[in-house]
């Protein structure tokens, strides 16, 4: 199935982004009975936003002032790939391989939404005259979005800074989420 050029509130008019899209779904379901038919509908597409606009969220806001609720990110073109399991409402998204551009930023990251319309996610932000990989965790809802830098990044980005402003800003809030991932995966986080 091929879309072009189609505003995404025509087709998600509860999703927060706006802009036109292109993209390639693939679409499959396979249940041993038809009862669990609807469960077992996946997509997977590949897709790019031009002209996007993500409201609820500013990612350039979130590099220097922590939590980005409300505003909006404006971004020349978003891509990625998405894929879906099931049907609304328990439909579960996971959004992977984002890259977002604009003239102000560039960002990379993955983002999950869960039945319940709850967000889970991680970003990497890069400003314009700015900040270089600033790490950023999303969450919250579909609805009330949040991105904030990570706890670790926090701290990696206070001891950076303690130990060679500027550069080491930038650097300790890398490490510090680099830390961060390599203790939840030995753990058993994700």
């Amino acid at each position: 199935l091929r879309t072009q050029d189609v505003e995404v509130g025509r087709l998600a008019p509860k999703a927060p982004l706006r802009g036109k899209l292109e993209a390639s779904t693939a679409i499959e379901a396979t249940a041993a009975q038809w009862a669990g038919l609807e469960a077992a509908i996946v997509t997977r597409s590949s897709f790019v936003i031009r002209q996007a606009t993500i409201e609820g969220i500013d990612l350039v806001r979130a590099t220097t002032a922590g939590d980005a609720r409300g505003g909006h990110t404006t971004l020349d073109t978003l891509r990625g790939e998405l894929a879906t399991r099931g049907l609304p409402p328990a439909m579960t998204v996971r959004l992977t391989a984002l890259e977002a551009r604009s003239g102000l930023l560039s960002a990379r990251g993955e983002v999950g939404v869960s039945a319940q319309r709850a967000l889970e996610g991680r970003i990497v932000v890069d400003v314009a005259g700015g900040l270089a990989g600033v790490p950023l965790v999303l969450g919250g809802t579909t609805s009330s979005p949040s991105v904030s830098p990570s706890r670790a990044t926090l701290l990696g980005t206070a001891a950076g800074t303690a130990i060679a402003p500027g550069v080491g800003t930038a650097a300790g809030a890398r490490l510090g989420e680099s830390v961060s991932r390599e203790l939840d995966r030995l753990l058993g986080g994700r």
